[in-house]
């Protein structure tokens, strides 16, 4: 006997509940008792294997309890166990679909009698389901695969499979019935007729051709065909698969599928999400259900099962890791090229799947895809189509590792900014205060100095910040106004004489928040780099200067501080910044700024100024780069920026001859 038997015993008389319970116990299964049927119904979601009931019962009898469970549970044994017995109430059991049906006796000899009733019910149904789940696995294995397959029994086909079907454009059940001859061209029809009468009647017991098949349309294709003897109901028959010599078809679909899968994918954000994607791949697009994919482990050092189709599970059971050397997917593995075991290898202890034959795949050096076969066939398609399955699983793979190594790096950015937000940020603001009230109680020259010298530690602090908050990865991103976010990012300029324009510029896929900032630090280098009025030489050059407006300042979390001079050169911004002082370059204005909107989507920005000489257009975006007192990280902020969108910034000259900033959306 296999696994304990669990028996849910039901009886509303206590003592004989006791005793059945005892003597069942005895012989070895396991007995749990209710003493009323609407408890027992509770009890079925357990794992019960039989139910015996006695007939007699208060509120609901034995043969109302086992109509009830029949409607859920139409299998599960069921026996009627009573001491009130007749016919009528046999018959009606019967009907009601009992198991069995026994009469308590006075004797202990009945439990030994019920223990052998319930044994052999329960083994029954065992064997049933087992049975039924192999043809299930079988079958969905056979109906799945991309090879014809059939079986020919007295001149008729017995069986043939959706793609065996699909190939000659029936469906299965127009074929079955049929004669073989009718997928064969006439041309063929004496060959392949010797062939299957050799084959049925034992002559040959096994053979490979190819013929001329016609389509239910009549269209003519080329066929290979595999097939051997058998015995189906204990009388002669001919099985074999078959597949088309120049399946094109295939292919393409396979080929189109793949891509499609592979968008699939790149969209998964874990190691484990892209493997059941690809498996589940090589089961729906290139037709193999059995597949399982293991990946190195680099700290046992062996071959770990990490996903596998259910059909391979059923046929092959639980998959075993495998140390170095152990079997062939580390020959796939260590080599980089496909392994191929063939029907000779079926069943070896070094064969990881032991069907007629099996295809393992590298997947880089994340480890091997293994697929499995019912027939002997891997053709050069299917070995490439595996290989491009595995590659597009290896560039997943690396895909998920590297963004786990960039949030990383944004935990790391995060936790220097904040460092650098407290640590620094609070002794410059008691600083300033300090230097606030000594300058009032006893004012010196030196304090200008040292006010100069603070400033320019908080410009290199908010920078900082800027620099690493802009740089974390952008994850999420909206469809914004280029116009609007360019509009309002002018708006924070304090610079009067400048003008601005721009062309309908459409839409954009971007972070808002930090696509303003980018537009702000653009805006900055071209107004202070390229304008000659005094008033914009006050101020540091563009290149060496990042953003000091109050709105950046909140973007960045920055804490408060006492340069009053800062704040109010920022904030008039926001007056001055009006989109009316739009002025035309003769007005007298001291440099006009234009965006305009690139073919590949991106934008640019371009000024009418002097322009960046060339000697130094390689170095500006250099974090720390500066002709002057800036801190060089303006456009260093643009560039990370940029980069967290996955832009591309470059500088060329504009049509005017001064500079002209552009951000490609697209490499």
């Amino acid at each position: 006997m296999g696994d304990p038997i669990r028996v849910l015993c039901v009886d509303d008389d206590p003592a004989t509940l006791e005793i059945a319970a005892s003597f069942l116990d005895r012989n070895g299964l396991d007995v749990v008792t209710e003493t009323s049927a609407r408890d027992a119904l509770d009890r079925l979601d357990e794992a019960i294997d039989c139910i015996v009931s006695d007939y007699e019962m208060p509120a609901i009898d034995g043969l109302e309890l086992l109509e009830t469970v029949r409607d859920d549970h139409p299998d599960l044994p069921f026996i009627l166990f009573t001491g009130k017995g007749n016919e009528a109430i046999a018959s009606e059991a019967i009907s009601a679909g009992v198991t069995d049906y026994l009469r308590k006796e006075t004797g202990t000899d009945q439990y030994t009698v019920l223990a052998n009733r319930i044994e052999n019910a329960v083994e029954k149904r065992r064997a049933e389901r087992e049975l039924a789940r192999t043809e299930s696995r079988y079958r969905r294995l056979v109906e799945q695969t991309l090879v014809g397959i059939y079986i020919i029994q007295d001149d008729r086909i017995r069986y043939a499979n959706p793609k065996l079907a699909a190939i000659f454009g029936y469906d299965p059940d127009e074929l079955v019935g049929r004669s073989p001859l009718t997928v064969v061209a006439e041309s063929d029809r004496d060959r392949v007729a010797d062939s299957l009468a050799a084959r049925q009647t034992g002559e040959i017991d096994e053979v490979n051709y190819t013929f001329t098949g016609v389509t239910k349309s009549g269209t003519p294709v080329e066929i290979e065909a595999h097939g051997g003897s058998i015995d189906l109901d204990g009388d002669p028959a001919v099985m074999g698969v078959l597949r088309e010599v120049n399946d094109r078809h295939r292919r393409e679909y396979a080929l189109r599928a793949l891509h499609d899968a592979t968008g699939d994918l790149m969209r998964a954000h874990t190691p484990e999400a892209v493997v059941d994607r690809a498996v589940a791949a090589a089961e729906d697009v290139l037709g193999f259900p059995v597949a399982v994919i293991r990946l190195h482990s680099p700290e046992t050092d062996t071959l770990d099962p990490v996903a596998v189709t259910e059909t391979a599970i059923d046929v092959l059971g639980e998959r075993p890791k495998y140390d170095r050397d152990e079997a062939l997917p580390w020959r796939a593995l260590e080599s980089g090229e496909p392994v191929i075991a063939d029907g000779s290898l079926a069943g070896r202890a070094t064969n990881d799947l032991p069907l007629e034959s099996a295809l393992y795949v590298s997947i880089d050096d994340h480890g091997t895809l293994s697929i499995g076969s019912p027939d002997d066939t891997f053709d050069d398609a299917d070995v490439r189509l595996a290989q491009v399955l595995a590659a597009n699983t290896a560039a997943a793979l690396d895909r998920v590792a590297n963004e786990a190594e960039l949030e990383r790096q944004n935990e790391r950015l995060e936790e220097f900014a904040s460092v650098v937000s407290h640590d620094l940020r609070n002794p410059l603001g008691l600083a300033r205060g300090r230097l606030e009230l000594a300058h009032e109680e006893h004012p010196s020259e030196h304090h200008d100095d040292i006010q100069w010298a603070l400033s320019r530690m908080d410009s290199l602090i908010e920078d900082l910040l800027a620099l690493a908050r802009q740089g974390e990865v952008v994850d999420e991103t909206t469809t914004v106004s280029l116009a609007t976010i360019a509009e309002a990012a002018w708006m924070e300029i304090d610079d009067e004489t400048a003008s601005f324009v721009h062309d309908d510029l459409g839409e954009i896929e971007a972070d808002p928040d930090r696509l303003q900032r980018l537009f702000g630090n653009l805006f900055r280098n071209a107004v202070e780099h390229g304008s000659t009025s005094p008033r914009s030489h006050d101020r540091e050059d563009a290149v060496e200067h990042g953003s000091t407006s109050p709105r950046s300042r909140t973007h960045e979390d920055t804490v408060e501080h006492s340069s009053t001079s800062s704040r109010s050169e920022a904030g008039d911004a926001i007056e001055h910044g009006s989109m009316s002082r739009q002025a035309s370059p003769d007005d007298g204005s001291s440099v006009t700024v234009r965006v305009e909107r690139l073919p590949d989507g991106g934008f640019a920005v371009a000024d009418d100024g002097p322009g960046i000489p060339d000697d130094e257009s390689d170095r500006v975006f250099e974090s720390g780069y500066s002709t002057g007192e800036g801190t060089g990280l303006g456009l260093a902020i643009v560039r990370t920026i940029a980069e967290a969108h996955g832009w591309q910034v470059l500088i060329t000259k504009s049509d005017t001859g001064g500079a002209r900033i552009e951000v490609h959306t697209r490499g």
